[in-house]
């Protein structure tokens, strides 16, 4: 920005002026003068030297412009310890006023710059746009806000609800080989352990979304996760099957009820230029999630046997529930509930948390009455975006939970050191040395699952960088080649890289889906759209379990590769049916 000297005087002052906007009339010059000396008297304009402006534009003071408005000039003072600094920067060739407001001043615009002169253009242009228009939406306040510790709070807080999610979803794969002995259990039972978690989410997906949307994320929220806690707690100590499978299954309804939360409360509080970052590490405790249950079931599981590690994962569930009460209201579910002042209130919080002065202006609240229905996903405007999250959905979580339950039986049973084919293999779990895994097995799975780890910054850096769609094109594509690798036995070492890629790129794809789906969807519908997405992904898992303990165990592990690369294309061609780029939007409130 071009530097101007500051003018000596007041009359210099508007002969500069008229300088940049045309030569007035005297009377006109005469009226501003008036104007200018009824609030602030011309000895408080005196002549600075080049050394007293430079000092005091090393101090901080805020510069003052001047600005043309409707015809008249406006000139407004900062006043530092008695000491009033004149400077006139120029703005897009336009001399600019800006101003800090005194009690004996009618009109006084500013933006506080936080101890550095040179304002930050975006903010500053958005508290400006804010201003004119006497009021301001949900995602102007966010914006204007920006990022901050409020949500690095909450990136602890729903990531903590993410690592339970994670735990439970590894839990099934790592128990299971010793409850087939524990339990002397046939074909059909091996299946039913990990799928009745999987089909009791299918309804807390469907109940979650509408309870969300309709009654409010927070106490769907509460509710989903105390579910979890007290059902999980319990399923440690359940010595019949029965039982087990019973209270289980109230686990994955719980997880059904909160898995689109996670995402939707933490997308509702970001700036949009922020958002895949703040959901990046919220998830990256997914991860982490994984990771714990393997430690978990390592070192438990061989000395305390399946009930040490149950218990072990009902840790972080427990431990969520202390949590909870940071949780608040989405501020954007408030807004169109016609609840502004509550929401404002929230927004307030946000900028206090972050150390920002929140925006001036009113909230506006506009309510929907119509929240809530699985019918508006299939309206014409959301159709085709619905259909390809449905069925991309489904493949990529068919591809991940056939990854995740696959890999201990394919380390366990050698699969590139025997036969391809192994019928009925999961009779050989009956002797006691084949019920648990061994630590080389354990630490290559525990490899595996840190391919999630690295999922997450390859998916941030590719959606931000290209955009959701196109990223999300490039993952399913690399998809393929590993699991066709997967087919050829090329050692141990190569195999458990294979899965390791595969792990990583099908839960970068999942991530995309997770940051898409939100985006894609205004508030009212959100969360019940996001459940029925999750609902999709949910039969996909129950697909991989036929393919993993039926069709790969009993059959060829050949036939359940051909699976996953059948769906793997299908997943890469479906993502061309995406047509609206969703980079840096803002979440739309209503139709």
């Amino acid at each position: 920005m071009p530097h101007m000297e500051p003018p000596s005087t007041t009359t210099e002052t508007f002969e500069h002026t008229n300088q940049l906007q045309g030569s007035p009339s005297e009377a006109e010059i005469a009226n501003q003068k008036t104007s200018l000396n009824k609030f602030y008297p011309e000895e408080n304009y005196q002549t600075l030297s080049q050394d007293d402006a430079q000092e005091r534009e090393e101090l901080g003071v805020t510069s003052v412009n001047t600005a043309d408005r409707d015809g008249v000039t406006a000139v407004n003072t900062a006043d530092r310890d008695g000491v009033t600094a004149v400077n006139t920067p120029d703005r897009d060739g336009v001399t600019s006023v800006n101003t800090v407001e005194r009690e004996d001043a009618t009109s006084v615009n500013t933006v506080e710059r936080e101890g550095d002169q040179d304002l930050n253009d975006e903010r500053w242009e958005k508290l400006q746009k804010i201003k004119e228009q006497g009021f301001y939406s949900v995602d102007e306040a966010i914006e204007y806000i920006g990022l901050g510790a409020y949500h690095y709070l909450w990136m602890v807080l729903y990531g903590f609800s993410s690592m339970v999610q994670g735990v439970e979803t590894t839990l099934n794969s790592l128990i299971l080989t010793e409850q087939i002995c524990y339990w002397d259990l046939e074909f059909y039972q091996v299946i039913l352990l990990p799928a009745l978690t999987l089909i009791a989410a299918i309804p807390g997906d469907y109940l979650g979304g509408v309870l969300a949307d309709r009654l409010g994320r927070k106490w769907t929220f509460y509710s989903g996760q105390l579910i979890i806690a007290v059902f999980g707690l319990a399923s440690a100590f359940c010595d019949s099957y029965p039982a087990y499978l019973t209270i289980r299954s109230f686990v994955g309804f719980g997880i059904g009820m909160v898995v689109m939360l996670v995402i939707v409360q933490i997308a509702e509080v970001s700036p949009a230029n922020s958002r895949v970052m703040v959901v990046s590490m919220a998830f990256l405790m997914w991860a982490i999630g994984n990771i714990y249950t393997v430690i978990g079931a390592w070192i438990l599981e061989a000395r305390y046997g399946w009930h040490a590690v149950v218990l072990w994962t009902a840790g972080p569930c427990i431990g969520l529930l202390f949590l909870l009460p940071f949780c608040d209201e989405s501020p954007k579910y408030l807004v169109i509930s016609n609840k502004a002042d509550e929401a404002k209130a929230i927004l307030s919080k946000i900028a206090r948390f972050n150390n920002v002065a929140m925006c001036p202006g009113e909230l506006v609240a506009t309510e929907e009455s119509q929240r809530g229905r699985i019918s508006d996903m299939f309206s014409e405007s959301f159709l085709l975006t619905s259909i390809a999250l449905l069925v991309t959905g489904m493949m990529s979580n068919f591809l991940y939970m056939g990854n995740v339950y696959a890999t201990p039986f394919l380390l366990q049973e050698s699969y590139c050191e025997e036969e391809r084919s192994l019928p009925s293999s999961h009779q050989q779990f009956r002797t006691p040395e084949s019920c648990v895994l061994t630590n080389t097995d354990f630490i290559q799975t525990m490899v595996v699952c840190a391919g999630e780890v690295i999922s997450i910054p390859l998916m941030w850096l590719l959606s931000d960088m290209l955009g959701r769609i196109r990223a999300f094109q490039i993952l399913s594509f690399s998809l393929i080649p590993p699991v066709i690798l997967c087919c050829f036995c090329l050692g141990r070492t190569a195999l458990v890289t294979e899965l390791f890629l595969t792990r990583a790129l099908c839960n970068a794809g999942i991530l995309v889906i997770y940051i898409y789906t939100p985006e894609s969807y205004p508030t009212y519908m959100r969360s019940i759209a996001f459940g029925t997405v999750i609902m999709a992904m949910n039969f996909g898992g129950i697909i991989s379990l036929v393919a993993v303990y039926y069709v790969g165990d009993s059959i060829s592990w050949i036939y359940m590769f051909g699976s996953f690369i059948t769906a793997a294309v299908i997943l890469f061609l479906t993502t061309f049916c995406f047509k609206v780029e969703t980079v840096n939007v803002r979440l739309s409130d209503n139709r």
